[in-house]
C-alpha cells in the first residue's frame, strides 16, 4: 500500500514538472512575437523619409519649369537702330498699286565693289532727315583703313562737323531744296575697275519711344519718284550718271587711271 501512494505520488510530480517545462518553452516564442511587432513599428519612419524625399523632387520638377520661364521672358533693349517693316506703312490705291510720295527722310547707300580683287563696300550712307541736329547726330566717323588690300567709300571733310574722314553724312531736310554730298573712293590699287552703284532708295519713318527718342523703321524701294531727281557726277571726268533711267537703277564703272581716289558727287533737284 505504501509503494502504490509514492508511485502516485512520483506520478504526479512528474505530470507537474511537464507542465512547468511546457511553460518555459512558449515564453520565446512569445518575445519573438513582440520583437517583430517592434521592427514593423521602426520601419514607418523610414517609409515616411522616403515619402518625403519623393514629393520633395515632385515639387522641384514643378516648380523648375515656372523658374525657366521667368528667366526667359527678358525682352531684349531697344537699340534704336532702324527697323524693316511691311508695305503697310505705304499708302495704295484703290486698284492696289502702291503710291510713293516724296519723302522727307531718306537715304542712299553707295556700293562700290572690285570684283578681280573680291572687293566691296556697302556700309557708306548719304542722305537727309527732318532732325535740326542730322548733321551732328547721324554723320558718322570712318573706321579707317589697317591692311591692304582695300577699298572704301568715304565723305571728306563734311559741312558741320569737325574735318575727317566719314562713312555717313546726313543732311537737315528742306522742302524743295535742291542738295548734294561729295565722296571718294580709295582704293590700294591705282589701276583697279571699279563698279559703283546704289541699292535704291531706303524711305524712313520716324517714331518717338518711351524715352521721347526718334527711331525709324525703314523700307527700301527702287519706284519712288525722288530717284528720278537723282544723279551722280564724276568729277574727274564731267560724266553724269542719272540714278535712274526707265526704272532702272543705273550702274556706274570706271577704271582708277593711276589714282588711287576718285571724287564723285550725289545730287538731288528737287525742282
Amino acid at each position: 500500500m505504501i509503494k502504490l501512494n509514492y508511485i502516485v505520488s512520483s506520478l504526479v510530480m512528474l505530470m507537474i514538472l511537464a507542465g512547468c517545462s511546457d511553460t518555459k518553452k512558449e515564453t520565446p516564442k512569445n518575445t519573438a512575437e513582440i520583437v517583430d511587432s517592434v521592427s514593423e513599428t521602426n520601419s514607418n519612419p523610414v517609409s515616411t523619409v522616403d515619402t518625403t524625399e519623393e514629393a520633395t523632387q515632385t515639387d522641384t520638377e514643378n516648380t523648375s519649369p515656372e523658374e525657366e520661364t521667368n528667366t526667359t521672358t527678358v525682352e531684349p533693349p531697344t537699340t534704336g537702330k532702324p527697323r524693316i517693316h511691311t508695305s503697310e506703312d505705304e499708302k495704295e490705291s484703290p486698284e492696289g498699286t502702291v503710291i510713293e510720295n516724296i519723302p522727307s527722310n531718306w537715304y542712299i547707300r553707295i556700293v562700290a565693289e572690285d570684283s578681280n580683287r573680291s572687293l566691296k563696300t556697302n556700309l557708306s550712307q548719304l542722305g537727309e532727315l527732318e532732325e535740326s541736329d542730322a548733321v551732328q547726330e547721324h554723320t558718322l566717323v570712318s573706321g579707317g583703313r589697317f591692311t591692304n588690300p582695300y577699298l572704301d567709300v568715304i565723305f571728306v571733310d563734311p559741312d558741320g562737323v569737325a574735318a575727317g574722314d566719314y562713312k555717313t553724312n546726313y543732311h537737315v531736310y528742306g522742302q524743295g531744296i535742291n542738295d548734294s554730298w561729295r565722296f571718294q573712293i580709295v582704293t590700294d590699287d591705282a589701276n583697279a575697275e571699279i563698279r559703283l552703284s546704289w541699292n535704291g532708295l531706303y524711305v524712313l519713318t520716324p517714331t518717338l519711344d518711351a524715352q521721347n527718342r526718334i527711331q525709324y523703321s525703314e523700307y527700301r524701294s527702287s519706284t519712288n519718284p525722288l530717284i528720278a531727281k537723282m544723279k551722280l557726277v564724276d568729277s574727274a571726268t564731267g560724266t553724269e550718271i542719272p540714278a535712274m533711267i526707265d526704272n532702272d537703277i543705273q550702274v556706274y564703272t570706271f577704271n582708277m587711271n593711276g589714282q588711287v581716289t576718285r571724287s564723285f558727287e550725289w545730287i538731288v533737284y528737287y525742282d
